[in-house]
């Protein structure tokens, strides 16, 4: 202190000066922290709108078979991207950017699977289940074969059922049903030109279906991993956004404080160095 009151006018302002910028820049820096965590809980808030958006258009995807809400879901995923790559040093920030791209990747599968079973009832799979059914209903029909229309018309509740329900049994009972059209048409007095198309009709059928129930199932797989990359992005991103208001919380009140001991100092500072200044100048 006796240094201090050794210092020059000059110096004494120039100390002052000194120890208040010193304090500005300390509430500075505090402000800065308190934006970064505010920023955060825009980016936290920004993530889980486009999740949900994206979700939105995906349970519409499945529902319509329209492929201008895949789009959607793909657009709300690069916003995501977007998003996550203004942070890349942030370690939650990069596990929801990992999960993001896991639930989009099973997402396409999930397309690619519809794609392939058809979007409509005349495209993919659906389609040749539908046009092999009808030509073995036609042939049926000019048969006029109670023993044969019977297993066919059990054959098409069987399917339907699946289509609806997704139960293995259904599958069985098709077989069961097609394989008794066929024992029906060996046994039948039709001409043997007609046999061998009811025949091999009805074979394409089963062929047809047991291809459109592989695909429902690897749909059903698709599904239960797009449903788990869901339940493991949702929690990551409300973790993230209660450690932003957490934090932007923290800031908010240890800026306040900063600023408060800074008025302090200041208003004690400045009361001491111009007790130092004004002392020299009374005692001549």
């Amino acid at each position: 202190m006796n240094q201090f009151k050794n210092l020059k006018i000059k110096s004494k302002i120039y100390s002052l000066a000194g120890v208040l910028i010193f304090l500005l820049l300390v509430i500075v820096g505090v402000a800065r922290l308190r934006n970064n965590a505010q920023d955060e809980i825009i980016q936290a808030k920004s993530i889980d709108n486009y999740m949900l958006q994206a979700r939105r258009s995906e349970k519409d995807f499945f529902a319509r078979k329209d492929m201008k809400y895949a789009q959607k879901v793909k657009a709300a995923y690069q916003n995501i991207l977007k998003l996550t790559s203004e942070s890349s040093g942030n370690e939650e920030i990069k596990v929801i950017e990992n999960a993001a791209n896991n639930y989009y990747t099973n997402f396409q599968k999930s397309i690619q699977i519809e794609n392939e079973l058809g979007l409509d009832e005349n495209s993919g799979l659906q389609g040749k289940l539908r046009d092999a059914v009808h030509a073995v209903e036609a042939i049926a029909s000019k048969a006029n074969k109670d023993n044969i229309m019977v297993p066919m018309l059990m054959a098409r509740r069987h399917e339907k059922d699946f289509m609806l329900r997704g139960k293995e049994k259904y599958v069985k009972e098709l077989h069961d049903a097609v394989n008794n059209i066929i024992l029906s048409t060996q046994q039948s007095n039709l001409s043997a030109n007609i046999k061998s198309k009811i025949i091999s009709l009805s074979n394409n059928y089963k062929s047809s279906f047991d291809s459109y129930a592989e695909k429902i199932r690897q749909k059903n797989t698709a599904t239960e991993n797009l449903r788990t990359a869901v339940h493991k992005i949702e929690p990551l991103v409300a973790s993230l956004e209660l450690t932003a208001n957490s934090n932007a919380s923290f800031w908010q009140k240890a800026g306040l404080t900063v600023v408060f001991i800074a008025i302090l100092i200041g208003i004690i500072l400045a009361y001491f160095i111009t007790k130092l200044i004004t002392d020299p100048i009374e005692a001549l």
